[in-house]
């Protein structure tokens, strides 16, 4: 739908801001659906520093690749998917 449409039929998508990693990792997703958890780190925290580049495919808001991100700064994602723009790592702030 597009913002043109009248105010009741355009569907408003809520996001919360949640920290990760002891807030090193601050990320925006939506409250609703698919929502970025410890499962996300724990996969992103099992990738081990010998990658030279992560490859991101539908991945959700991205916490996996960006606490590999975290663990791994030399490594260098490479994002093949489409996300919102109010998701993921367009919205996430590194800390420290």
């Amino acid at each position: 739908m597009s913002v043109d449409h009248p105010q009741g039929k355009v569907k408003h998508h809520c996001v919360t801001s949640d920290a990760f990693l002891g807030g090193k990792l601050n990320v925006r997703q939506p409250e609703k659906g698919f929502r970025a958890g410890v499962d996300s780190v724990l996969l992103g925290a099992s990738v081990n520093d010998a990658p030279k580049r992560l490859l991101e495919l539908g991945a959700g808001v991205g916490v996996a690749s960006m606490t590999a991100l975290t663990y791994c700064p030399q490594c260098k994602r490479v994002d093949g998917g489409n996300r919102p723009r109010n998701c993921g790592d367009r919205q996430s702030k590194f800390a420290g």
